[in-house]
């Protein structure tokens, strides 16, 4: 919220968020998601990706006409580590796996780069990319009130006050 004016005063500013295929199956219950006490690695992963492409369409409809641009993008499975530190054999797996089927951490910048950077990635706002394509989402990514409910739930968590929506 603090960068708003800046973004907005900056030409052909970008933001460029990082979501997963994990959102598909993200579930996302407002009315729990900040004050569970208990819940799986696995699903809170999934609803944070979940989250991830909800702000980035709220955000691209709150800058509408702005020229502010926002996208998200699933970089692919990379060898970087990724939860190597949970332990146990599912670690042991991905430290033998990942080098061999995972992409470099170049590989799965890629997009995001080309997101960043492209005058053709110009043309698109509040969409989710894999492989500097415009992809699908799980239906839930695309409601829009939830984006709306999730941005005004994340503004009264961090104590903003809450901003007008620029559309």
């Amino acid at each position: 919220m603090r960068l708003l004016d800046l973004l907005q005063r900056t030409p052909g500013a970008r933001v460029v968020s990082t979501s997963s295929g994990a959102q598909a199956v993200g579930k996302m219950d407002l009315d729990t998601v900040a004050t569970r006490e208990r819940y799986s690695i696995p699903a809170a992963y999934a609803d944070s990706k979940l989250a991830n492409v909800l702000f980035t369409r709220e955000l691209a409809r709150r800058l509408a006409g702005t020229g502010v641009i926002a996208n998200c993008f699933h970089p692919g499975w990379v060898a970087s580590g990724f939860a190597l530190n949970n332990g146990g054999f599912i670690a042991r797996l991905l430290s033998v796996v990942s080098p061999v089927l995972a992409r470099s951490p170049e590989q799965g910048a890629d997009t995001l780069i080309w997101l960043a950077t492209s005058p053709e990635a110009a043309a698109y706002s509040g969409e989710y990319f894999s492989n500097r394509a415009v992809r699908r989402t799980a239906q839930r990514a695309r409601d829009a009130g939830l984006a709306t409910r999730l941005w005004e739930l994340s503004e009264r968590l961090c104590g903003l006050q809450p901003v007008a929506s620029a559309a």
